[in-house]
């Protein structure tokens, strides 16, 4: 007769096990969130049409894998913030159901995982160009400290996300050998800002409705009329930056004349919408689903990325 089998050594019982341990670690790694990480590849495509510098298409792949490899860093970075957050995770409404609050991924996995995702992605990024792992490295270093002290503290806590994406677009920079514009810079701390701070007001509309438990502590340190007033005054920066950047005379010199001035509507248009939707919809929470949910900003991102392409590559 043979032996029975127990259950737990039955390759199918196995097979399930890796399969349900590897949809959970992809769950924690939050790739919901990975459009954030459109920023890296952003410093290649305005590049392309710069007629102070030599921009092959073919480095469009080096720009891609950059953006790949933010991806496996953040992945490795959310699963290190839900390691320390677990307890108020669970207290959370929504963040209970992440896998390691709701116990459907031990401490020991997920630890394991972090280490391995965000050696693997400075690994990989050292392959592809020194500068773009040494932006990574510190990239990792300001989600350390976020994670574990700077997300306590108001306001601090927004400089730092919008630095963390002035990082990533200094990392696509480099990635594929190209200046990025200063204006640009600041574009890109003003937007990720204006999101950080409609996010808050969002927030702290729920703590003093009694409707959110759990929730981050420098929201203590925000008063709702503050958030109001900073929200619209960061998304007045963003366009008159945006406007600014259009209308330099180093842009000019780049693509010929200020033909970007053109696709300005399409900011205002973008910021304008994402206000309605904050302020009359309360919608601000999760931009990533804005990005990709709805239709009017979507409608608007693409029309702008056709202006620029049309505008920079094609208009002589």
């Amino acid at each position: 007769m043979h032996p029975v089998m127990n259950n737990a050594d039955n390759p199918s019982v196995k097979r399930v096990r890796v399969i349900v341990f590897l949809r959970n670690v992809w769950r924690a790694m939050r790739p919901e969130q990975w459009s954030k990480n459109l920023v890296v590849a952003a410093p290649f495509f305005f590049a392309l049409g710069d007629r102070t510098q030599s921009v092959s298409p073919g480095l469009m792949l080096r720009s891609v894998n950059a953006a790949l490899l933010f991806c496996l860093l953040s992945g490795g970075v959310y699963l290190f913030n839900d390691l320390l957050d677990i307890d108020a995770d669970r207290r959370h409404p929504r963040k209970c159901r992440r896998p390691l609050a709701a116990g459907d991924l031990s401490l020991r996995a997920a630890w394991t995982t972090a280490a391995v995702l965000m050696l693997t992605a400075l690994g990989l990024g050292w392959l592809i160009a020194l500068p773009l792992a040494f932006f990574m490295t510190l990239y990792l270093a300001l989600q350390f400290g976020y994670t574990i002290r700077f997300k306590h503290v108001p306001l601090l806590d927004i400089v730092v996300v919008a630095t963390g994406f002035v990082l990533r677009a200094l990392a696509g920079a480099v990635a594929v050998d190209v200046v990025i514009s200063p204006w640009l810079v600041v574009c890109t701390f003003l937007l990720a800002a204006f999101l950080g701070l409609c996010k808050r007001r969002h927030e702290k509309i729920r703590i003093d409705d009694g409707s959110l438990s759990g929730s981050r502590a420098s929201l203590a340190g925000y008063h709702r009329d503050s958030l109001d007033r900073l929200v619209i005054a960061v998304a007045t920066a963003v366009v008159l930056a945006y406007a600014g950047y259009a209308l330099a005379p180093e842009t000019a010199r780049k693509f010929g004349d200020r033909r970007l001035l053109a696709t300005l509507p399409f900011v205002v248009f973008g910021v304008a919408r994402y206000l309605v939707l904050v302020f009359r919809r309360n919608m601000g929470d999760r931009p990533e689903r804005i990005l990709v949910r709805d239709v009017p900003t979507l409608l608007n991102l693409a029309l702008y990325s056709v202006a620029v392409f049309w505008l920079t590559l094609l208009l002589p």
